[in-house]
């Protein structure tokens, strides 16, 4: 189950921005830049950690270290639980994009 509602966005300038999963078009602040970048689409694929004693898991973006952390606190509240780290299409992610590949479709179709 994703519980988070933001999802990575890839950016003009070939970095990636969390925001929330509801936008498909705009600008950014892209935190290495420091500067507003445009959204040119959607990171689908993350580090994330999957407990398989129970429903917890959490995406940690591009961040397999992150997912570590995660891992490591769920452990630390649930010992006997065990929790792999993988690298997964994030579901709320892959919906984003469709919605984003769907407008830029429309945007370039209203062009023509």
């Amino acid at each position: 189950m994703n519980i988070s509602r933001e999802v990575l966005y890839a950016l003009e300038c070939t970095h990636a921005a969390p925001a929330p999963a509801t936008l498909v078009s705009g600008s950014l602040m892209c935190a290495w830049c420091r500067e507003a970048k445009y959204i040119v689409g959607v990171i689908e694929y993350e580090w994330a950690a999957h407990c398989q004693n129970c429903a917890f898991k959490r995406w940690a973006g591009l961040s397999k270290h992150n997912a570590g952390v995660f891992a490591t606190g769920h452990c630390r509240h649930e010992p006997a639980h065990v929790v792999d780290i993988e690298y997964a299409r994030n579901p709320t992610a892959t919906r984003t994009a469709e919605k984003f590949k769907a407008w830029q479709a429309g945007r370039n179709h209203g062009a023509a």
